[in-house]
């Protein structure tokens, strides 16, 4: 068995917001996308060594759904919906809450070592949703 460290990378120090008014057009997704390199040493999926994301959360709005994507671009379906593509790390819905914090573990194999990666944080067109994201941190392993 290898050594491991554990590292961290801040994707964003700055609070942002995911907003859709009712009313403003369907096909319209808003999502945040935060772009980072991982080193080459990054360890890949293994049971003892997945990825951490750590971000703080506010819904400002009862039931607002979030939508986590890793190196994945989000489609909507032709209800404003976003829909299933594939490497969806997150996907739940929020109630009208004060700020607390939530951790998600994702599969290491969707990063790439030693390259650009992107986490993307996406709401649903349409929906009235009000989410404001704050300190998004990604904790990974390296091999020593």
């Amino acid at each position: 068995m290898s050594l491991t460290l554990t590292d961290y990378s801040v994707l964003s120090r700055n609070s942002f917001r995911l907003n859709h008014d009712i009313g403003k057009p369907s096909d319209i997704l808003l999502r945040k996308d935060l772009s980072f390199d991982l080193p080459k040493n990054f360890v890949k999926g293994v049971k003892r060594a997945r990825p951490i994301l750590q971000f703080l959360i506010r819904s400002r709005s009862d039931n607002s759904r979030l939508v986590v994507l890793v190196n994945d671009n989000p489609a909507l379906d032709q209800a404003g919906h976003v829909r299933n593509v594939g490497k969806i790390a997150l996907d739940r819905e929020f109630d009208k809450h004060p700020v607390r914090s939530h951790y998600v573990t994702i599969d290491g194999k969707w990063f790439s070592p030693n390259s650009s990666n992107k986490i993307v944080f996406a709401i649903n067109a349409n929906s009235g949703d009000l989410i404001d994201i704050d300190e998004v941190v990604l904790f990974y392993q390296l091999e020593a």
